[in-house]
């Protein structure tokens, strides 16, 4: 999985399927994650409101591409910041993407500001994102001049093959913003489907590896 990457608009590039970390305990987190390493994941899409990123970092390696977000709450641009810098310290090292978590009505403007200043200012980040943002909430972004220079690398939104936004989809490849696709399994349920597992046996696959691959052949990152 290390080998198969994606290439952001920043020429730089990141792994394409990353290991979800909602829902991990902080008590299952270092081994989870080790165990992760050991099947081959080297990247891992965390959040602050997770509340699990300290004993995550123990077992990621110094290879590892690490993706956090900033909670609905932090909607100051105050609050983003030390969001961000809480993250980087429980983390231990320089976060590679940092994402508005949702668009908060309202708000969104200066948290998607206060990722770009942990970025070019405190650099304490290397990348910048969204998630959850529709074409209408990035649109508000343009609007107000806050992409100027600082365009967003990522949009992680749901998509899988039981909910495919198509529209959403190509708005965002069609600007250069790579879209991940969370819920790729659907947290398990997609994977007793009898079409997924007509094709998996098809194709001599496992139903996952079916499902992930999907994202993949439609440009995705997939993760969580």
């Amino acid at each position: 999985m290390a080998s198969l990457t994606i290439t952001l608009n920043d020429g730089t590039s990141m792994p394409a399927v990353a290991y979800g970390l909602y829902l991990v305990a902080q008590d299952e987190a270092k081994a989870c994650v080790a165990a992760a390493v050991r099947a081959g994941y080297r990247h891992f899409d965390g959040a602050a409101f997770y509340d699990n990123e300290a004993a995550v970092a123990p077992s990621l390696p110094a290879d590892a591409f690490y993706t956090t977000k900033i909670w609905t709450t932090d909607r100051t641009f105050d609050d983003a910041v030390a969001s961000v810098r809480r993250s980087r310290a429980e983390i231990g090292r320089t976060i590679d993407l940092a994402l508005v978590h949702w668009p908060v009505p309202g708000h969104h403007l200066e948290m998607y500001r206060a990722l770009v200043h942990c970025r070019d200012e405190l650099k304490i980040v290397r990348r910048v994102g969204l998630s959850n943002y529709t074409p209408e909430d990035y649109e508000e972004l343009e609007r107000a001049g806050a992409l100027a220079g600082a365009p967003p690398c990522v949009n992680q939104i749901e998509v899988s093959p039981f909910l495919y936004r198509k529209s959403c989809v190509d708005y965002f490849q069609s600007r250069g913003i790579v879209v991940q696709a969370f819920k790729p399994l659907q947290r398990g349920a997609a994977l007793e489907h009898p079409v997924v597992l007509d094709v998996a046996a098809a194709a001599g696959k496992t139903a996952a590896q079916v499902l992930v691959r999907w994202g993949i052949q439609k440009g995705l990152w997939t993760g969580r």
